[in-house]
């Protein structure tokens, strides 16, 4: 809960998700990054109880360490910053979960292969990601069936590993 917290204040983060949520959205929306990232394959609705287990595996930060979490998040969110811009996690005027869980998932796996020189090309994979009409169904409709959140995460993932 405190690295959650703590990562909720990045600058890169509240520029792209915008003021704070008093629900503790945005929070929860670093968490959905986390279980997806390291467990997407594994997911079962519903989102809650995805991510409660998550957090409870993780509990005390055993399966994954702080700096681990803290530089995986600060990497990839600074890099989405950087490439898309403030559009990277709106379909509209505000932010989509689901739209979020995809990016970041798909330019997190994809900076594991190493860094990425032409930040242009991650701008032109998200564009190529929102004409694709299956992954717009899948950001837009029943969000949280597994389906859905398979397919957007598998051609996020697919998508932004072309990025140079």
């Amino acid at each position: 809960n405190e690295l959650l917290k703590e990562l909720n204040q990045n600058k890169d983060w509240r520029l792209l998700y915008g003021k704070s949520s008093q629900r503790m959205r945005d929070q929860e929306l670093i968490l959905r990054f986390f279980a997806l990232h390291f467990e997407w394959k594994k997911y079962t609705k519903p989102i809650k109880a995805f991510l409660n287990s998550f957090m409870a595996r993780n509990k005390d930060l055993k399966l994954h360490q702080q700096d681990e979490l803290f530089n995986l998040f600060s990497t990839t969110i600074d890099t989405i910053h950087q490439s898309i811009g403030k559009k990277a996690f709106r379909l509209k005027a505000q932010p989509t979960a689901a739209l979020i869980d995809a990016v970041m998932v798909g330019v997190s796996k994809r900076l594991q292969k190493g860094l990425i020189k032409k930040r242009d090309s991650i701008k032109k994979c998200f564009s190529t990601l929102l004409k694709d009409n299956d992954f717009v169904i899948a950001i837009t409709t029943s969000t949280s069936d597994e389906e859905n959140v398979r397919t957007r995460i598998e051609k996020a993932i697919s998508i932004f590993s072309n990025a140079e």
